[in-house]
């Protein structure tokens, strides 16, 4: 399976330079991972939703639903490039459904099943975050702590979402930020780490017929 890592390089040119321990070599490599990333998945979100013509709705999306991952954990891919065009794919749909079913509901009819869709929502947050990685499990402590952490952000996140439609803000961001968290959600479920292996299966094979594999 081709993959794209362009982060190794450049921290080891800072090993080199800077004579960095395994240990911190590796702490380096972590950390610009997850800001390469982001950003690579931030920019992304931003392409389709302008080409789409919903960017505030894609990245309300792609907030709720990062938020919450930050301690929820959930299935996710092996690789970074298909993790990067699925929030792609996902965020853009999201923003234009958000954008044309928004104005077809009145605000009532919005809140009822923004408060429904987080009831249910809720359940996968309480009974199954943290889903974990297998290859850095979390300690008891940290589990509790990580689901608190999701727990509060889910009702803050939810709150917001009543104070947007109270002050007659942008249904479509309401919404977005809906599905945003039901994604997420999702993720937590079995169902959401089949549709990841699966995802990262199919992508293997369109990499491995691209170079004749």
């Amino acid at each position: 399976m081709l993959r794209l890592n362009l982060t190794r390089p450049a921290v080891a040119y800072l090993r080199d330079k800077l004579g960095l321990s395994p240990a911190q070599e590796e702490v380096a490599l972590y950390g610009l991972q997850i800001i390469t990333y982001s950003a690579a998945n931030l920019f992304s979100v931003v392409i389709v939703g302008l080409f789409l013509d919903c960017l505030g709705p894609a990245l309300a999306a792609t907030a709720a639903a990062g938020i919450l991952r930050l301690f929820s954990g959930g299935a996710h891919s092996r690789s970074p490039l298909t993790c990067n065009i699925l929030g792609m794919l996902v965020a853009g749909s999201i923003g234009k459904f958000s954008s044309f079913l928004a104005p077809l509901l009145p605000p009532s009819g919005l809140l009822l099943l923004v408060l429904m869709g987080a009831g249910l929502a809720f359940l996968p947050f309480l009974f199954l975050a943290p889903v974990d990685s297998p290859s850095k499990p979390l300690t008891s402590k940290e589990r509790k702590k990580m689901r608190r952490l999701s727990i509060i952000f889910f009702f803050l996140i939810t709150f917001s979402q009543v104070g947007i439609l109270a002050l007659r803000g942008p249904s479509s961001l309401v919404w977005a930020i809906s599905l945003g968290v039901w994604w997420q959600a999702f993720s937590l479920t079995r169902a959401g780490q089949g549709l990841a292996t699966t995802i990262d299966k199919l992508f293997s094979l369109n990499q491995r017929e691209v170079l004749g594999g």
